[in-house]
């Protein structure tokens, strides 16, 4: 019996754990964005810049693009964000399009698309990506909405 009262917290951390790493767009709406590394979803992990990093890009007229869906980036997104839906067909035509020379700060809902969008970006020879992460999280930390 207290082998099984020992075993007990230590088997519900792992479920917790184990839970916590199957979302592949839950960011909590109180994180704070940081260097810290964070899943990508796919076994891979990304790293988030700070907040200051992220401000000092966009005021330095970095262009700042919402991967996520058409639905989700009208039920809100960052103040000037233009919006290139990851997951449409297109998306790599209309990355085509863009000016590789300029910097370019990416989000979605919770970096794992960004971190996608920002790789695909780098092979295509832009040199100035930055994954800025998630949107709540951004939202949070105070970047300016249009919601």
């Amino acid at each position: 019996m207290r082998t099984l009262r020992r075993l007990l917290p230590v088997a519900a951390l792992a479920a917790v754990l184990a839970l916590s790493g199957c979302s592949d767009d839950e960011t909590p709406a109180d994180a704070t964005p940081t260097t810290d590394a964070v899943s990508s979803g796919s076994g891979s992990w990304i790293e988030v810049p700070r907040v200051e990093e992220i401000q000092a890009a966009v005021e330095s007229g970095a262009e700042v693009i919402d991967v996520r869906t058409p639905g989700e980036f009208s039920a809100g997104h960052l103040e000037g964000a233009r919006n290139i839906d990851f997951n449409a067909p297109d998306f790599a035509e209309q990355v085509a399009k863009l000016d590789p020379e300029t910097s370019y700060v990416l989000y979605c809902a919770s970096g794992n698309r960004a971190g996608q969008a920002q790789q695909l970006m780098l092979e295509q020879g832009f040199t100035d990506v930055m994954n800025a992460g998630g949107y709540e999280t951004l939202a949070a930390a105070g970047f300016a909405t249009n919601s």
